[in-house]
């Protein structure tokens, strides 16, 4: 089931964070490769969960996995580009929360990619999914001022 989003204005982010790309980021065209977004859109992930807790992240205290990632790729990146990432949640349910990320360049704003994640809720123990944790709705919806 995909979970396209349309572009959301960068209005509706109040995360965002700079991002670094390195040499072994780009193809052979000069270009960064399609890959590499997921991991600036994962590394913003982790820095907005670290946002939300006051500066520290720990994946295991959270128990929420990626269980489907769509990507929509709306210009070329090249190495020479100052980048940044946009995260917000738009959307929680019982046991998932829906997270856009917008790839973008910084000095010119324009929007390189965008990521719609779902990551949901997840019991180590039993191997199964699990109602989302109070905590975890609650630090999202004071951060995004918002009632989901």
């Amino acid at each position: 089931m995909a979970h396209h989003i349309d572009k959301l204005p960068r209005e509706q982010f109040k995360h965002s964070c700079t991002l670094q790309l390195r040499f072994g980021d780009i193809d052979a065209m000069g270009h960064v490769n399609n890959n590499v977004y997921l991991q600036l859109c994962d590394v913003a992930k982790c820095n907005y969960f670290a946002t939300l807790y006051g500066g520290t992240f720990d994946p295991a205290a959270l128990s929420i996995v990626v269980v489907n990632i769509n990507c929509d790729f709306l210009a070329v990146t090249t190495l020479d580009e100052p980048v940044a990432a946009r995260t917000a949640v738009v959307a929680i349910g019982d046991k998932s929360i829906t997270l856009c990320q917008q790839v973008f360049n910084s000095a010119t704003g324009e929007v390189k990619c965008q990521c719609t994640s779902v990551m949901a809720s997840f019991d180590p123990v039993n191997g199964t999914s699990a109602p989302l944790q109070e905590h975890i709705r609650r630090a999202i919806c004071d951060y995004e001022q918002c009632q989901f």
